[in-house]
Parts: C-alpha cells; structure tokens; sequence
C-alpha cells in the first residue's frame, strides 16, 4: 500500500509534453496597444505599508515595422502610510527596424524616516525628510548585430529636511 501511495504522490507531480506544437487554425490578431496594471503592496518598519499601482502598456511606434520590438511607456505611483510617495514616468521606444532605441525616465517623490543617534548628549530618533527628482534621457544607435552605441544623460537633486 505504502508504494502504491508514493507511486500516486510521484504522479501528481509529472507534466506531460509534447514535442512539436500544433499550429492554431486561427491565426492570432496582435493588438495594437497591450495594457498592464500592476498593483503593489508592501510593508516594511520604516516606510510602513506601502500602497501603488504601476500601469504600462506596449506597442509599436510604426506599426509597419515588423523588426522591432514593442515600446514600452508606463508610470508609477506609490503612497505610504509614513507619508511618503513616489510619481515615475518611464518610456522605451524601438525605432526605424530596431537601428535606433531611445529612453525617458522622470521620478519625483519624498520619503520620510528617522535615524537614530547615540553619540549625541541625548541619544534618540530623529525624522527627515528626502525630496527626490531624477530626471534621465538617452539613444542608442545600433552599430553592428546586437552592439549598440549612444549617450544618456541623467540629472538627480536630493534634498533634506529634518
């Protein structure tokens, strides 16, 4: 009996596969634009719980360009219970038969913490804050296969409060 258990245990876990793929007899219609939302939830002890959604969607700039892959733009917004928050932009675009790739990426947000201080007469926590702004462009050309070249260019600015 013991055997024929472990038998029936080891078969739940076997898949079974073919070797070829059998052709659909109708052909899938690819959509133009394919959107995503991606909800996020998190905690941790020192932004607390943490609630956003991050939606995207994909396509083709030009949709005569069978090479390239599809762009990609989409955002981000993130809120914590601490009061923190995040907004980001970002972008990725395939173009001319996948010969140039251009990129765009904003983010702007604060987050509040505390750090702890004990070398100090009186030793305790202490909030802050932390103003965040990323700004980031660039473009690659392809030089030869999958070898691509091109400038990017990022600006940060942080700035503190307590």
């Amino acid at each position: 009996m013991r055997h024929f258990l472990l038998l029936f245990f080891l078969a739940g876990f076997i898949t079974f596969s073919f070797g070829q793929k059998t052709a659909d007899s109708i052909p899938k219609k690819e959509k133009k634009i394919e959107l995503r939302i991606m909800p996020y939830l998190s905690y941790n002890r020192n932004l607390d719980f943490m609630l956003g959604v991050i939606p995207m969607m994909m396509y083709k700039v030009n949709q005569a360009d069978t090479i390239s892959p599809k762009s990609l733009s989409g955002m981000s917004a993130i809120y914590t219970t601490n009061k923190s928050y995040v907004l980001a932009f970002f972008n990725r675009w395939y173009l001319n038969e996948d010969k140039w790739r251009l990129k765009f990426f904003f983010l702007t947000g604060n987050q509040n913490s505390q750090f702890y201080v004990d070398d100090a007469d009186q030793p305790d926590f202490y909030d802050y804050g932390t103003k965040t702004t990323i700004l980031s462009v660039g473009g690659q050309r392809k030089i030869i296969g999958q070898f691509y070249g091109g400038l990017s260019y990022t600006f940060a600015t942080l700035q503190h409060s307590l």
